[in-house]
């Protein structure tokens, strides 16, 4: 089971210098409101009130290697080579740029993965992408 962590400060979120925050869900939506009430369930779901934190767009562009105004120029060499990482960071950085917020969510397993997706039944997010050991997917 993966263990929380501080995604945005600390350095083992990157695999190969691409954002890679195992054991999370990052879910963007385009209403600040909508991801605080997907906070506010998640917690209602009886989770640590440190599982779900909202993340704005600059914070999130600015942990996987930019910011939303500088299109993906930090990006290095290697992460770029790990294609599905990159272009997840690229839909990222997209919808920073529109001003997305993002909700960082940690699901260490398939039940807590279950749960996070019945309480995204009721809303529309932009993405909602499970950072798995070695692969991501849908939420």
């Amino acid at each position: 089971m993966p263990e929380r962590i501080d995604f945005l400060n600390d350095p083992q979120i990157n695999f190969f210098g691409a954002f890679y925050p195992v054991g999370y869900a990052v879910i963007a939506f385009r209403d600040l409101s909508d991801a605080e009430k997907v906070k506010v369930l998640w917690g209602e779901a009886g989770h640590p009130a440190g599982d779900a934190t909202m993340v704005l767009a600059r914070e999130l562009a600015r942990a996987e290697g930019g910011t939303p105004q500088d299109d993906d120029a930090n990006v290095g060499a290697v992460a770029e080579a790990i294609q599905g990482e990159t272009k997840i960071m690229d839909l990222h950085q997209a919808l920073a740029r529109e001003g997305a917020t993002f909700l960082m969510v940690y699901v260490p397993d398939d039940e807590t993965n279950a749960q996070l997706a019945a309480i995204l039944t009721a809303f529309t997010p932009l993405s909602a992408i499970k950072y798995d050991q070695l692969t991501t997917r849908s939420v």
